[in-house]
């Protein structure tokens, strides 16, 4: 075996993961939507209704004024029966004017860093320690990683209403918890930008399976949400690929500091 491929299927399986969407998956955000989370509780809700969680859960997400979301986890991938982990850091803060997300993952042979800075409809991005800030636009950003980490998704899975497969109660001592099983291509197209773009791959990933297990509270604020996902990525060679991470929720409505902002600012035009 030539152990020297090793390091670039790593990297083809490598997701920085994010928390959000192109505007194309906020269809079945309205008025009306918005209203109901205000009024309704998850206790309340029939086992007809569970269809709804994901749209209510990525409705509070959007509205919340702010939080702190903390990510860990792994991807692993295995070629020619060999496992090698890759692990998955990310903290993302949300604030009322300025947002920011840090993602880290790495593993024995590759180490990435993507940092973004969010303030309306501009964002300031550097990658993997480069020496100056990359500025765009909201729309160019989308179409260049895929994802916006406050957009209307569960974690970049869309939640248009052909995107979901199925919602079932899960036994929880504390809060509510509901697993959402992704159509593995109607939620994956802005996940699959972002892995082809920070993973230099050689074409889309194929997913085989896809589900987020939600814990929330009864308004539908999350306390955590765990992401399991198998799919193939190509670079090269082809590779399999598992993840699993488990994003957890705090400071729900509270001004948490966004790191180095001040420098951002002396910095760039920001």
């Amino acid at each position: 075996m030539n152990t020297k491929k090793i390091p670039l299927l790593i990297l083809s399986c490598l997701v920085l993961v994010g928390c959000g969407s192109a505007p194309e998956n906020l269809s079945r955000e309205s008025e009306e939507v918005v209203s109901s989370v205000e009024t309704k509780k998850v206790s309340t809700l029939t086992e007809a209704e569970y269809k709804d969680i994901p749209m209510y859960l990525g409705t509070r997400l959007v509205h919340l004024k702010s939080y702190q979301a903390v990510t860990k986890g792994k991807t692993t991938a295995t070629f020619l029966f060999i496992p090698v982990d890759q692990t998955i850091d990310v903290t993302t803060i949300k604030g009322q004017e300025y947002s920011y997300m840090k993602n880290e993952s790495h593993s024995a042979f590759v180490n990435t860093t993507h940092l973004a800075y969010y303030h309306g409809d501009i964002i300031v991005v550097k990658d993997n320690g480069a020496g100056e800030f990359a500025q765009f636009d909201k729309k160019a950003y989308l179409e260049k990683y895929g994802v916006d980490p406050f957009g209307y998704t569960i974690e970049g899975y869309s939640l248009n209403e052909a995107a979901i497969k199925a919602v079932t109660k899960e036994e929880s001592a504390e809060h509510y918890k509901f697993k959402i099983e992704f159509d593995t291509e109607k939620a994956t197209n802005n996940i699959k930008i972002q892995m082809r773009q920070f993973g230099g791959l050689d074409d889309y990933p194929s997913f085989s399976y896809c589900a987020a297990t939600v814990t929330i509270q009864d308004d539908f604020t999350p306390v955590s949400i765990d992401i399991e996902s198998y799919y193939k990525a190509k670079k090269g060679a082809e590779t399999d690929c598992h993840q699993t991470y488990t994003v957890t929720y705090s400071a729900i409505d509270q001004d948490t500091p966004i790191p180095d902002l001040d420098t951002l600012k002396t910095e760039t035009s920001f």
